[in-house]
């Protein structure tokens, strides 16, 4: 939403009030808990502020009451109250639809429990509303993903052959930090590739002499896939043996051979 207010009253002496909002849901016990805050527009009476975004899992319903307030800020931390309303989500839909403004109201100084209207309106010029998917959503629908791996040969790793090597293979069967990264997430992604053909790198290594920033991890000269979880594990133990450790940790490389394969299977589909 991009929200707005005009004719603000003026809380400061020599210059005009810095506006924000801070927008809360109203909770069963008629708190309040913030959700939302715009940024502080200075010395405007007449501020647009840039636009919020809010979930469903901040204010519920659309129905669910929410307290809108607007604030004059300082510098202290003391802010001073301009106005408030209370509104929804519904609501300030609706005011984005007629185009219309609704007025803020500030407790009135004689009587606690009654509110003044104020000349000051609160507008919503601008309401987008979209459903945001999540990777379980996308899932079982039947979204596919293409499993690819990359590992670091630098020399900041350490040697493989000292057990503080994060390469370091443990001869009682204990996996290095890589083996584990390996598995823990192969395990879980393996089922969503549908042929289990997985791209394996490896950067940041020496390979014949020369130092490279994208090798497959598996020594092919063409062919960068091995099968299922247990093949890049082959294959990253056997790199080790061929590969020397170097550097520097250059990233491009390998994403830019990733992008260039997501690309060509996009372009198969279309």
């Amino acid at each position: 939403m991009i929200l707005r207010c005009s004719h603000l009253d003026n809380k400061d002496i020599f210059s005009k009030s810095d506006p924000f909002l801070r927008i809360s849901r109203v909770v069963e016990s008629e708190g309040s808990v913030p959700i939302c805050k715009t940024e502080v527009i200075n010395n405007n009476l007449n501020p647009k502020w840039k636009p919020v975004t809010l979930s469903s899992r901040q204010f519920g319903s659309k129905e669910n009451p929410l307290l809108i307030e607007c604030f004059d800020f300082n510098s202290s931390g003391d802010h001073v109250l301009i106005g408030k309303l209370r509104s929804s989500i519904a609501d300030l839909e609706r005011l984005n639809k007629e185009r219309t403004g609704t007025n803020l109201f500030i407790p009135s100084t004689h009587h606690r429990k009654e509110e003044k209207m104020l000349k000051g309106q609160l507008f919503v010029d601008q309401y987008c509303e979209r459903e945001q998917f999540s990777f379980i959503d996308y899932v079982s629908s039947g979204f596919e993903l293409n499993f690819m791996v990359a590992v670091d040969f630098t020399a900041s790793n350490g040697n493989p052959r000292y057990s503080d090597s994060l390469h370091y293979i443990d001869v009682a069967g204990q996996l290095n930090s890589y083996q584990r990264a390996i598995m823990e997430v192969g395990e879980v992604i393996q089922f969503y590739d549908s042929d289990r053909k997985f791209p394996a790198w490896g950067f940041g290594g020496s390979t014949a002499g020369a130092v490279s920033h994208c090798f497959n991890l598996n020594g092919s000269p063409r062919d960068s896939e091995v099968v299922g979880v247990e093949g890049i594990m082959e294959a990253y133990a056997t790199a080790l043996h061929n590969v020397t450790l170097s550097g520097p940790t250059l990233f491009g490389p390998v994403i830019n051979t990733a992008a260039e394969m997501a690309a060509k299977d996009i372009s198969g589909l279309c």
